[in-house]
């Protein structure tokens, strides 16, 4: 009898153990390892669409339980795919490598493979404490590096629910191929980052030109997303806003100091909205904590 959930990924202990992940419907065990969850979640994520297989059983949902999963040193990042939906226990724990410095989930569109309508839920990403932290890695990566594909892009997806700890970048939109590369109408809700060095970064390819919609970093939509600084380790908020009709809803740069500059809406930017929020600790009209250099942006406050 099916579940609620086409794979569950699991370890023995929360703390200790052999990491699994199992396919719900018949119980087969698709990967196990002692010390490399990465692998684990891999597997699970990479179980091909059934449009494009015979097994009849495809990707679709992945529940992570609860419990601390420890990425080896060979991690890389973990790639989410078209179509699925993993779910995470709010207790289950994706710990990085201290000193890590590449991203954790990805969903990253070639010339190839687009990413679209797909959902990361819930849990909790850190880095390690058994060394130094360095805040080096990316948490939510979402790029397209299409070349000469026009219909390969990051659309339609939404991470929401997640608690992140010590990232270098907490969110980063990158659309760096060619005209094709788009990160398009993606959504951002309620996720919480504690001392970032950057909250979100956007890059987009060169030849971009204002207000382009073909390619570009376009209708996307933070909503209820908390960003709490340490000035320690501060280098920016939200920057390099670009791309068309981008939309901040409720979305707090808290504690960074009034001095520096929260958010910085670039010259490429077109009909950014930023709706509410707090951006360190000030009123959103105050020019010392948003840099505009975008045309016709809103703010209503």
């Amino acid at each position: 009898m099916p579940g609620p959930y086409n794979y569950v990924v699991f370890r023995d202990k929360p703390t200790s153990g052999t990491y699994k992940a199992v396919r719900t419907r018949d119980g087969l065990v698709l990967k196990t390892s002692d010390n490399a969850p990465e692998q684990v979640l891999q597997a699970a994520l990479d179980q091909p669409l059934l449009e494009f297989s015979g097994n009849g059983f495809g990707a679709g949902d992945i529940y992570v339980s609860s419990g601390l999963y420890q990425f080896s040193s060979a991690f890389t990042g973990l790639l989410v795919h078209s179509f699925t939906r993993v779910t995470l226990d709010a207790t289950a724990i994706l710990e990085v490598p201290s000193g890590y410095a590449g991203p954790v989930i990805q969903l990253l569109a070639d010339s190839t493979n687009s990413v679209e309508d797909s959902v990361f839920d819930g849990g909790r990403i850190r880095e390690s404490k058994s060394g130094e932290i360095r805040r080096q890695w990316t948490a939510f990566k979402l790029k397209s590096n299409t070349i000469g594909a026009p219909d390969s892009g990051v659309i339609f997806c939404k991470l929401t629910n997640t608690v992140v700890t010590d990232a270098g970048i907490g969110i980063a939109m990158y659309a760096t191929g060619d005209n094709h590369s788009f990160v398009n109408s993606n959504k951002l809700e309620f996720l919480r980052f504690y001392s970032p060095k950057v909250s979100v970064d956007f890059r987009v390819f060169n030849g971009y030109f204002l207000g382009e919609e073909d390619g570009g970093i376009s209708y996307n939509n933070f909503v209820d997303v908390q960003f709490e600084i340490v000035p320690d380790f501060f280098d920016a908020g939200i920057r390099n806003v670009c791309g068309v009709g981008n939309t901040f809803n409720s979305t707090n740069v808290w504690d960074a100091g009034t001095s520096t500059t929260e958010m910085t809406i670039g010259s490429l930017a077109d009909r950014t909205l930023i709706v509410g929020g707090t951006l360190g600790g000030e009123s959103l009209h105050n020019s010392a904590v948003i840099q505009d250099r975008g045309r016709d942006t809103r703010v209503v406050n």
